[in-house]
């Protein structure tokens, strides 16, 4: 309108001036002239058409001379108008199109750009002056663009229709960005587009904020769908909203078909108050737990347990429910509390059956004891009396054949007494009542007790038995002596027994490794040897594993209690063995810690030069001489002969009684005549009064002499009881001669001179 209302006002101001006055006066003129006309020509009558003509003419100029006076004055206060007010509006357009955020672009029907603003510049990096005439496509399009887009576009502008998109497009830096556009044609009276505005706004930020939400939503979805639990959303009114597949599964639904569902179609009506108590809970935003009862598509009843939590799902809060089926797990407590019930009948009855068991156990305790008890009495006779015959008197004047049935009764004593050593200790091991302690032992010292003990049976053989070293050995270790010592005659009493030519020998080495010292005793036989088949077998009870020869004796125990005994020790032993050729049992101990520990370099030569000069304990027990006067409580006959005999040989002064009660009273006689015992040798099951009980009264009267238990009972802790019963010491049954008569010595010695009465 303001381009049409300056045209009008520029002709007037060039061509009209003052036109309107002439129109009017030639107007005037015309009329004048018409009536002077008319009435030359007919002499005042009617007006003929020259004059009709004129003065129509006329008229017609005066009309135009009006209207032309009336556009003028339009035309002077339109203008006063479009100076005053209309450059400011103008101006405020301009800078409001000029600096919108938005980019406007102006293109020709072709797309060559033909104005843009600040905007445009602001998004892209180019000014109008750098994509003036150029082609926009050209200008904004890059390798990522979608040229689909474009054709779209093109369609919908040849069509003179608006567009409406969102297109990746390249700044004047090369850098990308999505731009959401409006595209609106400038169309001529036949519709056809004569030029294109374009208004866009970078979109790029909200685009990605849009995919990180889908992504995010994606993630969710997919660790939401993964979730191995139920999960359940309700909305407020307890209506399912969205379920997981494990969900669905569990009720047996499609997704489709539990969404919607009311909790009064899932919850067993019996548990709607632990619905409507879990919508509460979770509503006020605190956790709720708790055990439901559901029912699934097909009508079963399914135990639940039941998490829930508060959650904003697509804007609203809901309640989520974390669900696991428990119906098995129901089922198997209930199942349990059966069992539990059941079991505590079992239990009643076990505890009966364990009472009589443990009985039982006591029972066998006992028997074995007993037995042990009963055999080691009498045999205490049968051993010594068979050696007093063996050493006693000129042996050259009895006949052979007394000689050898002494040795017959010796041998088959000393067989016997093995066979009840082995029993009790392999019932020890097995009731796990066998215990070994760990002492300093001298190395050398114990292997010449043992090839002191060994080589009797070798020479009976005609066999050598050789004990090497295999390098430095330390001159002590921490073990159990005697254990080791028991499990080293065993296995070298093996080798000989099955060995009739060649050798025995005894391998000792000293083994250090990372962080482990070890003491390893090899027994080396070229005996009969043992089979492949039977080498599982040999440290199995009362197993005997040679195969050529024949049966040689033995109870087939000595390897069980040896390895078992081995093992307690830390260590083991195993063997290798090849029939015809020999065998190779390996026993392995640790050795304790060596710091401050001095290694023998020489160990054979070092132990050749001691038993050439043996300690006062090595002297034969029949040079033992001592002098004192002992009272023998015991209540065998052919046991107190023996004693008495051993003991009354070796010089000292005997009294016998068969009974506790009679020990106590032969002692206080004794201090009361003032010829005191020097020493009480007190056998512990005895009729009247034990020698327990005798101990301990003769312990509370005050008597401090020595006393030394004699008992057949070798079963754990019989030591300890007599020692706690007020015994000195303790020597068990059957009695050998050496070892009581360097007992005794050794304690009359301690005792010489000690008269204290008791009270």
């Amino acid at each position: 309108m303001r381009s049409v209302v300056l045209n009008i006002r520029k002709y007037i101001a060039d061509r009209g001036g003052c036109a309107w006055l002439w129109l009017g006066v030639s107007g005037a003129l015309l009329i004048a002239g018409g009536w002077v006309l008319a009435w030359r020509t007919a002499g005042g009558g009617s007006l003929p058409t020259a004059a009709a003509i004129s003065t129509l003419a006329g008229l017609g100029l005066v009309v135009l001379a009006t209207r032309l006076r009336l556009l003028r004055q339009w035309h002077t206060r339109t203008s006063t108008y479009l100076e005053n007010i209309g450059p400011s509006v103008g101006r405020v357009l301009n800078q409001v199109v000029a600096n919108t955020e938005s980019s406007i672009l102006l293109c020709d029907q072709s797309g060559r750009v033909l104005w843009v603003n600040n905007g445009f510049t602001r998004l892209t990096g180019y000014t109008f002056a750098e994509v003036q005439g150029c082609n926009a496509a050209d200008v904004l399009t890059g390798p990522e663009t979608d040229l689909c887009i474009l054709d779209d576009l093109g369609r919908c502008l040849d069509r003179c229709e608006p567009y409406r998109g969102e297109i990746l497009n390249y700044r004047k830096d090369g850098g990308s960005y999505m731009v959401a556009f409006e595209a609106l044609p400038i169309c001529d009276a036949q519709g056809r587009p004569k030029s294109i505005v374009a208004m866009g706004r970078d979109v790029t930020d909200r685009l990605r904020a849009e995919q990180a939400l889908r992504e995010e939503e994606s993630r969710y979805r997919a660790i939401f769908e993964a979730v191995t639990d139920a999960l359940v959303i309700y909305n407020q009114d307890g209506t399912v909203i969205e379920a997981n597949p494990a969900a669905c599964a569990m009720y047996g639904y499609t997704r489709s078909q539990i969404l919607g569902l009311s909790y009064a179609e899932i919850v067993q009506q019996e548990c709607h108050p632990v619905f409507a108590e879990f919508q509460k809970t979770v509503s006020a935003g605190n956790s709720f737990h708790a055990v439901s009862r559901d029912v699934r598509s097909d009508g079963a009843v399914i135990d639940v347990e039941v998490h829930g939590v508060r959650l904003t799902f697509k804007g609203e809060l809901t309640l989520l429910a974390v669900l696991t089926d428990i119906t098995e797990q129901q089922r198997a407590q209930r199942e349990l509390r059966e069992y539990a019930e059941a079991l505590q009948v079992a239990n009643h009855s076990l505890e009966e059956y364990s009472f009589a068991a443990q009985e039982a156990s006591r029972a066998k305790s006992a028997f074995l004891a007993n037995m042990s008890h009963e055999i080691r009495t009498p045999m205490t006779a049968i051993l010594g009396f068979a050696e007093m015959l063996r050493t006693d008197g000129d042996l050259s004047k009895a006949p052979p054949s007394r000689i050898e049935a002494i040795d017959t009764v010796l041998r088959n004593g000393e067989h016997l007494l093995r066979l009840i050593n082995d029993v009790l200790d392999l019932s020890k091991i097995e009731a796990g009542r066998f215990s070994v302690e760990h002492n300093e032992c001298c190395v050398l010292t114990l292997v010449s007790d043992v090839q002191d003990m060994v080589e009797i049976r070798a020479r009976a053989k005609n066999l050598p038995f050789v004990v090497e070293y295999a390098g430095p050995v330390p001159e002590t270790v921490q073990t159990d002596a005697m254990r080791l010592r028991q499990i080293l005659v065993n296995l070298i009493g093996n080798a000989v027994k099955f060995t009739d030519t060649g050798e025995v020998r005894l391998r000792v080495e000293h083994i250090e490794t990372a962080g482990s010292s070890v003491l390893e005793f090899a027994v080396i036989d070229t005996g009969v040897g043992i089979s492949t088949s039977k080498l599982d077998t040999v440290f199995q009870p009362f197993n005997q594993a040679e195969e050529h020869g024949g049966h040689r004796g033995g109870t087939g125990l000595g390897l069980t209690i040896s390895r078992e005994l081995a093992r307690l020790l830390g260590g083991d032993i195993t063997v290798e063995s090849t029939p015809g050729q020999g065998s190779a049992f390996r026993l392995r101990v640790p050795a304790g810690a060596m710091d401050g520990v001095r290694h023998i370099s020489n160990p054979a030569q070092v132990a050749a030069s001691h038993r050439l000069n043996p300690s006062v304990e090595e002297v034969d027990s029949s040079q033992i001489r001592f002098s004192g006067r002992i009272l023998l409580a015991e209540d065998g006959p052919d046991n107190q002969r023996l004693i008495e005999c051993i003991l009354r040989r070796a010089g000292a002064e005997v009294l016998v009684v068969d009974n506790g009660q009679a020990a106590i009273q032969e002692v206080e006689a004794g201090f009361f005549e003032d010829n005191p015992f020097d020493l009480v040798l007190m056998d512990m099951q005895m009729p009247v009064m034990d020698g327990y009980e005798a101990t301990r009264r003769l312990r509370r009267g005050g008597y401090t002499l020595p006393i030394v238990a004699l008992t057949a009972h070798a079963m754990k802790g019989d030591r300890l009881k007599c020692l706690d019963a007020g015994c000195d010491d303790y020597a068990s049954k059957p009695i050998q001669r050496p070892q009581l008569l360097r007992l005794v010595s050794h304690y009359l010695a301690s005792v010489a001179g000690s008269t204290a009465p008791p009270a």
